[in-house]
């Protein structure tokens, strides 16, 4: 939200409002750096400006908390050494951050908890090492790499995601320094490691190097032995199970539902399929499908999909992180209720139209229909699907079940000519298909021009 909210602020007269700093000589700093129109404040717009920090916190001993940070979504990276040895307690990053760079925040005042978010893809050599009062670090499911040495401290839980491919050597050092006279180091207590991953992250022999008889690991359930077998996994003094979080998806009477989660990766249970919508059809009023997941597989996190099932409720676990989803998929989602004219699908030029997946009115055909009239946005439940597709043609829906006949997983096409030559038969678009090949699904029948006056057309399903 808060990138949605910046990208309006540069084309928007909100941009000159000023960013009220909690720490006045963060601001001094930021005002002297980077005050461009000098009136003695920064902006937004100043602060989205600015590419580099550069020196300009590095050793200061007088700052405190730079929550402010977050307004500076020009940075890409915050730069090596950015706040060596300053006294900064609290920051908040930049959406824009991938990288947090070596030595970046050693020997700073950090304190507490640190949150790296996902967007951040490295964290570099030594990035929050000597951080005296650094006692909880998360990193979040996104970040892919943690550089040698990383963090140390009084630290006493570090959790990591699913989502990291590497881990170098002695990335956490929980010892803390008591004596700097004698470089005698002393633990502070218990460190707990909680890790996501199902499979063992790729890790350096020795990345729980300084982790000794006092320390737990805190693992998926059922996955011990796997973490015991790994080299640099195997230091830990206590190996805990817990249960893997789960999603609950109820299937209602029509057999079908959609899922949809940004940051979790999901097991499909038995008794249930998932499908992406990867054919559109223009011509027949048609969906299909091109990937399907079935029990065990994992449907990667981010990926929208529409499961088909008998009626009831379904534990769909988390799982290790995949990285590929299915190409061209048509379906699109949410992790909160959203009104798609906010999203950037271009709901609002006309270019796209949304279909929510419903029933007929008669309520005997499953598929997706507009939620709106023409096909304009609507508000997208919670962890929901829904289809979006380029206003190029004027279908209003596109049912894909009756009477249990699914379509579009059937490639097959069968021929229109009805054997009661009175009739005709037209997609649900309203398109005359007579004489033509279409594929097996739902279409009108009407009584042909001249014939059967007064007669009603009727929906038939083409097998």
């Amino acid at each position: 939200m808060l990138l949605g909210m910046f990208a309006f602020c540069m084309a928007s007269p909100l941009c000159a409002e000023n960013i009220a700093f909690a720490d006045q000589t963060v601001k001094s700093l930021c005002v002297s750096n980077w005050d461009t129109d000098s009136d003695g404040e920064l902006s937004i717009e100043e602060a989205v400006a600015v590419t580099s920090l550069g020196a300009v916190f590095r050793e200061n001993r007088n700052i405190n908390s730079f929550e402010e940070l977050r307004f500076f979504t020009g940075l890409t990276a915050i730069d090596d050494s950015a706040f060596y040895k300053s006294s900064i307690t609290k920051v908040v990053f930049p959406t824009t951050v991938t990288a947090i760079g070596a030595f970046a925040f050693c020997g700073s005042g950090i304190s507490g908890d640190v949150t790296i978010p996902g967007t951040v893809k490295t964290i570099g050599n030594n990035a929050f090492h000597s951080c005296q009062q650094l006692e909880r670090v998360f990193v979040e499911e996104g970040v892919l790499k943690i550089e040698n040495s990383a963090f140390s401290g009084p630290i006493t839980l570090l959790s990591l995601p699913s989502s990291l491919t590497y881990l170098g050597s002695s990335i956490v050092d929980p010892y803390v320094n008591a004596d700097p006279g004698s470089g005698m180091f002393v633990p502070k207590g218990d460190l707990y490691v909680k890790v996501r991953a199902t499979t063992p992250t790729p890790i350096h022999d020795f990345a729980f190097f300084y982790v000794f008889g006092t320390s737990h690991l805190i693992v998926p359930a059922g996955c011990v032995d796997a973490y015991k077998a790994v080299k640099g996994w195997s230091h830990f003094g206590e190996y805990i199970e817990y249960a893997l979080p789960s999603v609950s998806l109820t299937i209602g009477s029509t057999g079908y539902a959609t899922l949809y989660y940004a940051d979790k990766a999901l097991e499909v249970p038995e008794g249930v399929e998932a499908y992406v919508v990867t054919q559109q059809d223009i011509d027949g009023d048609f969906v299909g499908w091109t990937a399907s997941y079935t029990a065990g597989d994992v449907i990667p996190a981010g990926e929208a999909v529409v499961v088909k099932g008998v009626p009831g409720t379904f534990e769909f676990v988390e799982a290790a992180a995949v990285e590929e989803r299915a190409d061209g998929n048509l379906l699109q989602g949410y992790d909160s209720g959203t009104d798609l004219s906010a999203t950037t699908t271009a709901a609002g030029s006309g270019d796209y139209r949304f279909y929510m997946l419903s029933t007929d009115g008669g309520g005997d055909n499953v598929g997706f229909y507009f939620a709106n009239e023409a096909g304009g946005a609507f508000l997208c439940d919670d962890h929901k699907a829904y289809l979006a597709l380029p206003a190029f043609s004027a279908v209003r829906a596109y049912p894909f079940i009756i009477n249990n006949v699914t379509l579009g997983v059937d490639d097959g096409r069968v021929s229109v000519e009805s054997p009661q030559s009175a009739w005709s038969l037209f997609s649900l678009s309203g398109s005359r298909l007579s004489g033509r090949s279409v594929k097996k699904g739902i279409y009108i029948l009407r009584p042909a021009e001249g014939r059967l006056h007064g007669r009603m057309g009727r929906k038939e399903v083409m097998r």
